[in-house]
């Protein structure tokens, strides 16, 4: 059965700014395209009259290089800022005459993704496919099939495989998010419905693990008892630490969130960095490890509250979208403020840098 998505949003947002009450509006200009195609440094997209058929692409971008996936050629691709293409990693094949770097590799599926500071491109590659039913905030089906994380050089070059101990031995299972703090240390951040895991890999060896569900979030307002429930987690680029954000529930209703930061070294939460009684901004990322960027859908509009890590709200962001005839829209920060987004066409996708 096919599967129709509806026009939705994503939102990983970076930018910085000051004053309580001020709104920012920022504006966009076109950074590159990718095609809808089968050659090099293009995409397939799969669309019929309602829209996407599927999510079989993914798109992010790293140190001003751009990695695209795609599980129907079942390749990745890493591009320059300009869209030309630098490397290749996959099915397919290469004639003399082209520029770039092809490196054939038989993926499975292809799931997330990620580039370090120093070039290395990291692949998880899932074995099969399979779904719990639910799915994640950024609306990508859950899938806990066994996978393994591939780590490739700037060249494409295969340099070793991570499982949960370091050595491919055991798998992951569902990776929520991948990231390398300022050191090169990789972060695999997986669930298991209300479970969370956090590794830490210093190259082929593991030297941080914590089981997050260990931790107990429930307290006592008056006579009812609110239960809560980790909803994300974030990496501070220093690697030391984590922000866990964690939605307080009455029943089955949201009354609202906390963000806790939690110390590897220590291994337990330090401190409350604040409450939040309006339950429709959700962590979404950090900056420089002093601001916290929290992000609010609402009637078509995207904001963004920013605060430090005091829990002061210093700034609202404003961004304004012109939808027209995209299937799908995105939106991508890194941990040193950029922001970049991209719409999905049926001739490909548009990407936009914003300041």
């Amino acid at each position: 059965m096919k599967l129709k998505l509806p026009l939705s949003l994503i939102i990983c947002l970076t930018v910085i700014s000051c004053s309580q009450w001020k709104v920012t509006d920022i504006s966009s200009r076109n950074y590159a395209f990718i095609k809808n195609g089968t050659g090099p440094g293009e995409i397939v997209l799969k669309t019929d009259d309602l829209g996407l058929e599927n999510m079989s692409f993914d798109i992010g971008i790293y140190n001003n290089r751009i990695i695209t996936v795609d599980n129907t050629l079942k390749r990745v691709q890493v591009l320059d800022s300009d869209g030309k293409t630098q490397v290749i990693i996959g099915s397919g094949s290469k004639s003399k005459d082209d520029i770039y770097r092809f490196v054939p590799f038989r993926f499975s599926i292809i799931g997330q993704i990620y580039i370090d500071n120093y070039h290395n491109i990291y692949v998880q590659n899932r074995f099969t496919r399979s779904g719990s039913g639910k799915w994640d905030q950024n609306g990508h089906k859950m899938s806990f099939s066994p996978s393994y994380i591939l780590v490739f050089n700037s060249d494409g070059e295969l340099q070793y495989t991570l499982g949960r101990k370091g050595t491919p031995d055991i798998p992951f299972y569902h990776i929520e998010d991948l990231s390398a703090d300022e050191r090169g240390r990789l972060f695999v951040i997986t669930r298991s419905f209300d479970t969370w895991d956090v590794f830490r890999f210093s190259g082929k060896k593991r030297d941080f693990y914590t089981n997050l569900g260990e931790l107990s979030f429930e307290e006592r307002v008056d006579s009812n008892l609110y239960k809560g429930r980790i909803e994300n987690v974030k990496t501070f680029n220093d690697g030391e630490r984590i922000l866990i954000s964690v939605s307080y529930y009455h029943g089955l209703r949201l009354k609202y969130r906390k963000i806790f930061e939690y110390s590897l070294p220590a291994k337990k939460i330090v401190r409350m960095v604040q409450q939040i009684p309006d339950p429709k901004n959700v962590l979404f990322n950090i900056v420089d490890d002093k601001y916290i960027y929290f992000w609010n859908l609402y009637n078509g509009e995207v904001k963004f509250m920013v605060c430090n890590m005091k829990g002061d709200i210093i700034n609202n962001i404003l961004m304004e979208f012109n939808q027209g005839n995209n299937f799908y829209t995105r939106v991508m920060g890194d941990p040193s403020g950029k922001l970049y987004s991209y719409s999905v066409t049926r001739s490909g996708v548009e990407i936009m840098e914003w300041e």
